[in-house]
């Protein structure tokens, strides 16, 4: 499944993400066992407290983190995006808006998937 979702009601999201990312999740764990997932999440959560563009994400990623593959351009990101809620921030996200999206972490609680 894409991690793009084009439209959510704002309350739903941190449901959407917690089932979303289980898949991503268990690949993460199996990829990244040599590292400390409570502390990578941490640290990524504290660093997505200031809004940060794809660019900030993937270089502080693979600055940071031995082991992620570097023959994509997204695999950085997708790293960080699988382990936190990270959101979309206004007003970029629009085919003709030619700002950088920002993105930030979601602080909502996700709950137990069921």
């Amino acid at each position: 499944m894409r991690l793009t979702l084009h439209l959510v009601a704002g309350e739903d999201y941190p449901a959407y993400h917690q089932l979303a990312r289980q898949t991503r999740m268990r690949k993460w764990r199996k990829d990244y066992a040599h590292l400390d997932e409570e502390r990578v999440k941490g640290e990524l959560r504290e660093f997505l407290e200031e809004p940060r563009s794809n660019n900030d994400i993937r270089e502080f990623v693979l600055g940071r983190y031995r082991g992620i593959p570097t023959d994509h351009e997204w695999y950085a990101v997708m790293f960080a995006r699988s382990l936190l809620p990270v959101v979309h921030l206004p007003p970029a996200g629009f085919w003709r808006e030619r700002r950088r999206p920002l993105f930030a972490f979601d602080p909502r609680r996700l709950g137990s998937p069921p």
